[in-house]
């Protein structure tokens, strides 16, 4: 194998922050990666990550994926295939939790920990129908990080637990701050986080030094 395309999901940054590291780490490998994803995301992350990321060849492309688009039934969003350039050059076609790439690709590899159709509840019929269709037919390998992976994914995948999705090598000390985050898009994932913001408001931090917390947890009217 020579060549990987790796497309990610456009949601927020996380997914196209995983996508790169995997295309990090084919190049380490001697394989050739292609990452498609939002430029102005790659960009932040190149930014962030603090390297330029040379070797990856990267395409502008956009998912349109959100669960506000999803829920919609937006098609540019539930049918982001059909504006997939041309991979069959490729060695390997990688693609983010989007089933969908199925369609063109049947002998694709997924990552992620979850899929859209199972998490949001009010997504159109269609959307949910095609997506379990192909899951069914292909039941494709999946790397998934198991600590997150979600109830349902097993069944309908074939997983390669791995780790965290690292751009840094562990710290060798234990940091003394706690960090809330829930991440963007699934149903019910803030409300889990209910009781934890209100022990914290209730308790304080505890024996954390610091909390941070991801604004949109937050009650409204919560001090700053």
């Amino acid at each position: 194998m020579s060549s990987v395309a790796v497309i990610a999901c456009s949601n927020g940054l996380g997914h196209v922050r995983r996508a790169l590291l995997l295309c990090e780490a084919l190049l380490g490998v001697g394989i050739a990666p292609t990452l498609l994803a939002p430029q102005a995301s790659i960009a932040r992350l190149q930014q962030t990550l603090r390297r330029d990321f040379s070797g990856v060849t990267l395409m502008d492309f956009d998912t349109g994926t959100s669960a506000q688009a999803l829920r919609a039934g937006d098609r540019f969003a539930t049918r982001w295939v059909e504006r997939l350039p041309e991979l069959d050059a490729y060695d390997l076609v990688l693609s983010d939790n989007l089933p969908e790439v199925l369609e063109r690709y049947p002998d694709a590899v997924l990552s992620g920990s979850f899929f859209w159709h199972l998490e949001l509840r009010d997504v159109p019929a269609t959307f949910f129908d095609n997506a379990e269709r192909l899951l069914r037919r292909h039941h494709p390998l999946m790397l998934t990080s198991r600590l997150f992976a979600t109830p349902g994914l097993e069944q309908r995948v074939t997983m390669m637990p791995v780790g965290l999705f690292a751009a840094f090598p562990r710290p060798g000390t234990i940091g003394q701050d706690l960090l809330v985050s829930s991440g963007r898009g699934g149903d019910g994932a803030k409300a889990l986080f209910v009781p934890v913001i209100e022990a914290l408001l209730r308790n304080g931090k505890g024996a954390f030094d610091r909390v941070w917390i991801e604004p949109g947890l937050l009650p409204s009217g919560t001090p700053d």
